[in-house]
């Protein structure tokens, strides 16, 4: 694959390494997701012997092996339950109010809106404070604001 782009695309000589490890990196990326939706496609539409799934990209025997795999393998089992259990812990992520603005762009209008003195932690308090209510979106925001900006 990394020859095609390199048929398309051109680069100077030593940015090479870069562009394949970045060029790796994303079809990895790709390639899990790709991966993951399968899997997810399979739990729903996998019925048989009327309707048997397999994504047509996945050849037979990689389909078949992927399927043992996802069934069998016990790193894959205990790595696949953890992770449903961090989802359920509502942690992770970050709770805001800033939108699809970045927040970059948040930090520089309020510093235009309030003045230079603007200072991390009142950004962080006006991109975490719901407007309607005056509440904290959530208790790890109230007490980051609270602990560590606060210093």
């Amino acid at each position: 694959m990394f020859e095609v782009l390199s048929k398309h695309c051109t680069w100077e000589p030593h940015h090479l390494e870069d562009v394949q490890k970045n060029f790796f990196h994303t079809a990895a990326l790709r390639l899990k997701d790709m991966l993951y939706d399968a899997r997810e496609a399979y739990k729903v539409k996998h019925d048989p012997p009327l309707n048997p799934y397999r994504p047509n990209w996945i050849g037979d025997e990689a389909w078949k092996e992927l399927l043992e795999y996802w069934e069998n393998d016990l790193t894959f089992k205990k790595r696949s339950q953890a992770n449903k259990g961090n989802i359920n812990l509502g942690q992770g992520g970050n709770l805001h109010t800033q939108g699809s603005v970045s927040l970059i762009n948040h930090a520089q209008q309020l510093i235009k809106e309030k003045g230079p003195n603007t200072d991390i932690p009142n950004i962080h308090k006006e991109t975490h404070i719901k407007k309607s209510t005056g509440a904290y979106v959530d208790q790890r925001s109230e007490t980051t604001q609270a602990g560590k900006l606060m210093v």
